[in-house]
């Protein structure tokens, strides 16, 4: 049970970042693109966020 629990998470996790990575590729950051790094931080903060609160 605890293994299907770990890859539902890292799986809703790895969906979150690939949807967000492909949005962003789509346009131009600009001036943006310096805080690439800080952006992909968020990104995985949302994620785990997103699945405290959906209950992974």
């Amino acid at each position: 049970m605890a293994l299907a629990f770990s890859a539902t998470t890292v799986r809703t996790i790895v969906v979150c970042v690939a949807a967000l990575a492909r949005g962003l590729a789509l346009g131009r950051l600009g001036r943006l693109e310096r805080w690439a790094t800080a952006i992909a931080g968020a990104a995985f903060v949302l994620c785990g966020a997103d699945s405290e609160f959906l209950g992974l």
